[in-house]
């Protein structure tokens, strides 16, 4: 495998260790960790329309639950971001089996 993309998945796993200190309470923190990803994504996925950034982008880390009852209206749901990470991960471990065995 080319140097570059090594660069890449050795990002992509810095990014995985400190996704499980991500808390919900931190949505910068969050942001920055989200933008840095897709940062490393467009780099090593050179196709704007790949499928896996696009399921990166599409993953939903929080929930809205409207009732007419506004003291029944819920933001956010800590089971929402515990799976939006979850799958953040997944995908990410993902893309570097695919790009180290050469499917990517």
């Amino acid at each position: 495998m080319e140097e570059r993309k090594q660069k890449y998945i050795d990002l992509l796993k810095i990014k995985l260790n400190e996704a499980d200190n991500l808390k919900e309470e931190d949505p910068v923190k969050m942001e920055e960790w989200k933008n840095a990803i897709s940062m490393i994504l467009d780099n090593l996925i050179p196709d704007p329309e790949s499928k896996y950034i696009k399921q990166f982008q599409d993953i939903s880390y929080t929930s809205a639950i409207v009732n007419r009852n506004p003291h029944l209206y819920k933001v956010n749901d800590s089971g929402a971001f515990v799976s939006g990470i979850n799958k953040a991960k997944g995908l990410i471990n993902s893309i570097i089996f695919g790009v180290q065995e050469g499917l990517i």
